[in-house]
């Protein structure tokens, strides 16, 4: 599942230099447009308050993947972003615009990784880049067992905020 080295260049190419040294890179899977899985998709305006209570304590630039009929998905979820004033300086929808081996590229440059139980989810921890699995049932979905990876299920802020302040740390101490 390793991203070549042409993906990785041509995916850097897509990304902004960081804001900040200290700024983590987050890629984030809203997904699950296919007919009959939006029971699946994360709520997005829980999302962008977890979110926002997350960057009171951490600088974030946020990278959104996603088919291209997710694109849609993603702009509303900046909306929600933006409507408590929680739109980091750089967020990019790049819905559309991967395919298997630019995802792999992709994904391998985040900090952390957000997703549904999905072909994304299974890349970043099969690339072991801690990873958040935000499933919408219990024993609806695929639960790995790595270090890096922390499932949760329709997570409350405290709960959201523990794992990923888990999977930053996690981030700022490299695991094997």
């Amino acid at each position: 599942v390793q991203p070549t080295p042409e993906a990785v260049l041509m995916v850097r190419g897509w990304l902004p230099k960081r804001s900040k040294p200290d700024t983590l890179r987050v890629g984030i899977n809203i997904g699950c447009a296919t007919d009959g899985a939006a029971h699946k998709r994360m709520p997005l305006e829980e999302l962008a308050s977890h979110i926002k209570a997350w960057q009171k304590n951490i600088s974030i630039e946020l990278f959104l993947t996603g088919a291209e009929n997710e694109f849609v998905i993603n702009q509303s979820f900046f909306e929600c972003l933006e409507g408590i004033n929680s739109m980091p300086k750089v967020a990019i929808n790049l819905a559309g615009r991967t395919d298997l081996k630019t995802i792999t590229a992709l994904i391998s440059e985040m900090d952390i990784f957000i997703s549904t139980d999905s072909g994304p989810y299974h890349m970043a921890v099969a690339l072991k880049v801690p990873t958040l699995c935000w499933l919408t049932d219990e024993g609806n979905g695929s639960i790995h067992q790595d270090l890096w990876v922390k499932c949760v299920v329709n997570p409350d802020e405290k709960i959201f905020l523990t794992a990923m302040n888990q999977l930053t740390d996690l981030f700022r101490s490299p695991h094997e």
